[in-house]
C-alpha cells in the first residue's frame, strides 16, 4: 500500500488540481490522517449552488439511471462524492475507473481498490485504499451535529439503553455524543455490509464506553454473521470540528463529526462443543 501522507506536497498539488476542475463546485479538500497504513482520508466542502447537470459530462463522470428523477441536491451530493473518490484514487496512484452505485447504494469500486463515501449538508468524505490480497472493507460517515428534533429521533430510534446511559453521562455534550454514536454506527455498518449483506439494525451494536481522544468502541449485541458474533468489539476513529460560516454558507458555523473504520474480515472460529 502506498498512500500519501496528508502533508505530502505531491498530494496537496493533486488536491488543488481536483478543486480547480469542477468550476467552483468544490470549495476545498482536506487530507486527514486516517491512522490506517496506506489509506487516504479526504474531506471536502462543496457548493450546492454551483451544481449544473452538465457537470457530469464536463467532468467525465457517469450519471447513473437512479438519478434520472432525483432532485438537484441529491445529484450534487452524488457528484461531489464521486469527485472526491476520484481524487482519493489519484492520491493512491490507482489507475482509477468509475465508482458505481451497487446494492443498497453501496459504491462499487474499481478492481484493486476499496473505499467508502459519505456526505452531509455541504460536506463529503472518502476513505480509500488499495486492496492487496485479502478483502478489506472501509466505512466512513460524516454528519452535522443533531438539532433538538433530530436528537430526539437518534435517542429513541438509534440508541440502546447502554448507549443512552453513556450519552447522558455528559449532559453538556448530549447532541455531540448522540450524533457521534449515530455516525459511528453508520460507518461500522457500511464496513460490515459486504459480509452481512443486509442493513444492520441500529440496536445491533452499542458503545462499550464513552468516546475519548478520537477513539470509540462499538460491541455487537447480536450475531450478524458467523464471522461477526455477538460481543465482538470494533474500534472506530473520529474527528469533530466546527465549520466556519464561510465553509458552511450559513450565518453561523455548524458542528460536524466524521467517523471511520477499516474492517478486515476474519474466518469464523470453531463452534463450542455441546
Amino acid at each position: 500500500m502506498n498512500g500519501l501522507r496528508p502533508e505530502s506536497p505531491d498530494l496537496q498539488k493533486r488536491l488543488a488540481e481536483e478543486i480547480a476542475r469542477p468550476q467552483g463546485l468544490i470549495a476545498g479538500i482536506d487530507a486527514l490522517e486516517p491512522g490506517i497504513p496506506g489509506a487516504v482520508l479526504l474531506r471536502a466542502r462543496f457548493r450546492p449552488g454551483r451544481y449544473r447537470p452538465e457537470l457530469f459530462r464536463e467532468l467525465d463522470l457517469d450519471r447513473p439511471e437512479q438519478l434520472a428523477r432525483a432532485m438537484p441536491k441529491r445529484c450534487c451530493e452524488y457528484l461531489a462524492g464521486r469527485l472526491l473518490a476520484r481524487a482519493a484514487l489519484a492520491a493512491l496512484g490507482h489507475p482509477g475507473g468509475p465508482v458505481l452505485p451497487g446494492p443498497g447504494r453501496a459504491p462499487v469500486w474499481p478492481a484493486g481498490a476499496a473505499g467508502s463515501i459519505s456526505h452531509s449538508a455541504d460536506i463529503c468524505a472518502c476513505l480509500a485504499l488499495h486492496m492487496a490480497g485479502k478483502p478489506v472493507h472501509p466505512g466512513v460517515d460524516v454528519e452535522t451535529v443533531a438539532d433538538a428534533r433530530n436528537l430526539d429521533a437518534i435517542l429513541k430510534l438509534c440508541c440502546t439503553p447502554v448507549d443512552r446511559a453513556l450519552i447522558a453521562a455528559d449532559p453538556d455534550r448530549t447532541a455531540l455524543r448522540a450524533t457521534l454514536l449515530f455516525s459511528a454506527k453508520e460507518a461500522l455498518y457500511k464496513a460490515l455490509y459486504p459480509v452481512f449483506r443486509e442493513v444492520a439494525p441500529f440496536e445491533a451494536a452499542e458503545l462499550t464506553a464513552s468516546p475519548s481522544d478520537g477513539l470509540l468502541h462499538l460491541r455487537l449485541t447480536a450475531e450478524l454473521h458467523p464471522s461477526l458474533p455477538a460481543g465482538r468489539v470494533f474500534a472506530l476513529r473520529y474527528l469533530t470540528w466546527t465549520a466556519t460560516a464561510q465553509d458552511s454558507g450559513q450565518e453561523h458555523g455548524d458542528r460536524q463529526v466524521l467517523t471511520w473504520i477499516l474492517h478486515e474480515p476474519q474466518q469464523p472460529g470453531p463452534k463450542p462443543k455441546t
